[in-house]
């Protein structure tokens, strides 16, 4: 036992560099601390705080813990007999995190680190979740060998396999469990758990190194580790589903199968198949051609059984089938009716149509029960499937038009989240996030300034309140408070000091440019040399801002509107209230008149052909016709700004956050002749972008994000051929392939337009197909609603086997 001795007094001065010394009470655990409620827990955390920081300065590198495999089977030998107990203690850890208590959550699960296999996947993946929050190199190197240690740790539990199934599993995929699930059922449940823990813990560290190791061996190295812990996931789902296919309800429990299992499965399919549905089509074939697959549907139905937001769901689907069948009604805000009342017959068509897609992929995931008919899904990683839907539907539904995306459910389920952790300082962050996202910034302040002062464990998670907070006041016109949130993140994170630094200079050049110019220079000489790699690649935001700020200094010390630039990029004109559209709306225009008059007034002196800013002027045309090199930048800039103002004030994007069956049901109600006027307005600005941009001299991405934003504009007017026409050619350079003749440049933030014009395109291929079952409905086609969303459903097949 010398040896185990001397592993446990390693292990307790290596957890000591992360977190409190190693001590005698060190093995508290977080319900003791809470069941005292006194002041010393305060001046604990205080003490925490001022150990960690002494220990990075007296060491910049972190030492990992070296474990031998034997060592670690003898230590843990005893841990098979509690795995009960502990599955109820992470519970608790995970209450104590969920309410804010991140400090205690994380000793209650440091406590038994590398002494139990839950607790060492807990605390790596909190570890996980700090060093995603600071990039900071040292809690990095923390993270990830916990990860390291978590697969170790579960490595000693797996099932033994020869040399040769070791192979087998590795080519063919599966793991241990086998490609077709087979042998799960040999297995133990400890060794069931122990595989799907080990695949958690190699995504989370492949996706760690990913963000980290800037070499094509790491990318290939961990795309392998990533594929084999979704094998893993999809062998677990056969495993199950077979069971569940011979013996029903009973089957579960004559292969000894608990809840906790199936939720770990369903947490893990759900969120590869959800991701990889996101992924734009020329990155998913790379994930293709190394064994991966997604399917929203299936991923997203896997994820609300295991979250327990199947009911709603479901309950919602059946609401609609109902009031389609019904007149009248409606809702003209998100959250404002959960059930919005079609007034058509094609609006119950479509509304039948999407119910009988829902029905399908209910199919496919599995609701299990046990024979008594308790629910078998739920278990410790609901909170996990929970949080996952909440990031797919609040937050990438805010900043892209997500497929199938619904806020009024998202905050429902919300709000029963709240109710549960009413000082969470997570779901609070998501409330403020619906907030924003309904053009509400003043109230989404007040709740991110409430997160902050209840969240104190960690000052990162301040950050990620104090980045929303500055954009807020961006979009409320209050500049120079924006600019000193960044200030803030600027002096005490270090994710992207470029990025700080030019959010601080554009807001500043949007409250006093002749003020603060000395300020904004020194920062924008900054910017580009503070520009780093991750993985290997640049950060597609840090160039962009890198060439503003070079565009700065090429334009005589001169940036227009560079506040609502960044907005934009940020996807934060939705978020900008309607007062305050008004107001950039006439601060637009204003603009736009002074550049027509400086090209009046050019026009009138005698003519010189001007050089271009950019190296390649060459090919540029001729500009001689405007008064500097980037007048048409400029020009379609503002012209840009005022068809997005335009767009937002007739037809928010807050009011098409909701299921495409209801867009499409309501399209009729919603959209009056003003909104069409309206729009139609809008659209001619960027039909201008279109015909100018031959002459823009570097902002070359504005054509093809005007095209997206043009095919967003033409989805609320319920013109889905022409939404179709303005995506494939934000796809095509900004050029549809009708348009011969124009030059195709590359575009600024490229991935994350293709990102977007990839999600767009599936939301409305769904639209597209409802609509169509609808008037096929209406006109007697024997061709039923019933067909419509079949192709999505047939594709969950393919996962699912």
């Amino acid at each position: 036992m010398t040896t185990i001795n001397k592993l446990a007094d390693d292990l307790d001065r290596n957890v000591s560099i992360v977190g409190k010394p190693a001590g005698a009470d060190i093995n508290k655990t977080a319900s003791t601390n809470a069941a005292a409620g006194n002041d010393d827990g305060d001046d604990d955390d205080d003490d925490d705080d001022a150990d960690f920081a002494d220990a990075k300065e007296e060491q910049s590198t972190f030492v990992p813990l070296k474990l031998d495999k034997k060592d670690i089977k003898l230590m843990l030998a005893e841990s098979e007999k509690t795995f009960d107990q502990d599955l109820t203690d992470v519970v608790e850890a995970i209450h104590l995190f969920l309410n804010s208590r991140v400090k205690d959550s994380e000793k209650f699960l440091k406590a038994k680190y590398c002494k139990t296999l839950m607790h060492t996947i807990g605390y790596g993946v909190i570890l996980s979740l700090k060093c995603l929050m600071t990039f900071d190199r040292y809690d990095i190197d923390a993270a990830m060998d916990a990860l390291r240690v978590s697969v170790e740790v579960a490595q000693a539990f797996r099932k033994e396999q020869s040399l040769v199934g070791s192979l087998a599993g590795f080519v063919f995929g599966g793991g241990r469990g086998g490609k077709d699930g087979s042998s799960f059922k040999a297995m133990t449940k400890m060794q069931r758990h122990a595989e799907v823990v080990f695949a958690e813990a190699y995504l989370l560290r492949a996706v760690l190194s990913l963000l980290t190791d800037t070499n094509m061996v790491a990318f290939v190295r961990e795309g392998l580790n990533i594929r084999q812990a979704y094998s893993i996931f999809k062998s677990g789902f056969r495993f199950l589903k077979r069971c569940w296919e011979e013996g029903g309800p009973q089957g579960l429990v004559d292969n000894k199968i608990d809840a906790n299992f199936i939720n770990a499965v369903y947490h893990g399919v759900g969120v590869f198949n959800l991701i990889l549905s996101i992924m734009p089509a020329r990155m998913l074939r790379i994930f293709e051609m190394i064994g991966f697959g997604g399917h929203r549907d299936f991923g997203m139905r896997c994820l609300e059984l295991g979250a327990g937001w199947a009911d709603a769901v479901d309950a919602l689907a059946a609401a609609s089938v109902s009031n389609s069948a019904g007149a009248g009604g409606g809702g003209d805000r998100i959250g404002a009716s959960l059930n919005v009342s079609p007034t058509t017959a094609a609006a119950a068509a479509a509304a039948a149509a999407a119910n009988t897609r829902r029905k399908k992929k209910t199919k496919k995931a599995i609701d299990f029960v046990f024979p008594d008919g308790t629910k078998a899904v739920a278990g410790i990683r609901s909170f996990l499937c929970d949080l996952s839907l909440h990031l797919y539907h609040i937050v990438l539904g805010s900043m892209i038009q997500m497929p199938g995306c619904n806020i009024p459910l998202a905050r429902q389920m919300l709000n029963a989240d709240l109710e549960r952790h009413p000082n969470s300082f997570l779901y609070l962050t998501l409330h403020a996030r619906v907030l924003q996202s309904s053009a509400d910034p003043e109230s989404a302040i007040t709740q991110l300034t409430r997160v902050i002062d209840i969240q104190r464990d960690w000052r990162q998670l301040a950050h990620v309140c104090i980045w929303d907070i500055g954009m807020c006041h961006a979009a409320l016109g209050r500049w120079l408070e924006a600019s000193e949130c960044f200030a803030t993140l600027h002096a005490e994170n270090t994710w992207s000091p470029a990025i700080y630094l030019y959010l601080r200079a554009a807001f500043l050049i949007m409250h006093d440019p002749q003020g603060k110019k000395k300020e904004i220079d020194e920062m924008l000489k900054e910017v580009p040399k503070k520009c780093k790699k991750v993985a290997g690649k640049s950060i597609p935001l840090e160039k962009f801002v890198a060439r503003k700020s070079r565009k700065y200094f090429l334009q005589g010390d001169r940036l227009l509107m560079p506040g609502l630039e960044i907005i934009y990029m940020w996807n934060g004109f939705d978020h900008i209230p309607h007062d305050r559209l008004k107001v950039i709306q006439a601060d637009v225009d204003a603009a736009i008149k002074s550049l027509d008059k400086q090209q009046e007034e050019f026009k009138k002196q005698p003519r010189a052909r001007q050089p271009s800013s950019s190296s390649s002027s060459a090919a540029k045309t001729d500009t001689a016709d405007a008064p500097y090199p980037t007048f048409f930048d400029d020009v379609c800039l503002l012209r840009f700004f005022k068809g997005l103002v335009l767009r937002e004030l007739a037809y928010p994007t807050h009011m098409t956050l909701l299921p495409e069956e209801t867009l499409v049901a309501t399209a009729s109600t919603v959209l009056t002749d003003k909104m069409a006027k309206d729009l139609q307005y809008a659209a001619k600005q960027f039909e201008y972008i279109a015909l100018q941009a031959d002459q823009i001299d570097l902002d070359h991405w504005m054509l093809p994000f005007t095209r997206y934003e043009q095919a967003q504009l033409y989805v609320r007017m319920a013109k889905y051929d022409l939404a179709k026409r303005e995506y494939l050619a934000a796809l095509n350079g900004g050029y549809a392939e009708d348009e011969a003749g124009h030059q195709r440049r590359k575009a600024s933030m490229e991935n994350s337009l293709h990102l977007r014009v990839h999600n767009g395109l599936v939301k409305l291929k769904g639209m597209e197909a409802l609509a169509e079952g609808g008037r096929k409905s209406m006109s007697g086609s024997p061709t039923s609603a019933t067909t419509v969303g079949s192709t999505d459903a047939e594709g969950d097949d393919d996962d699912s086997d």
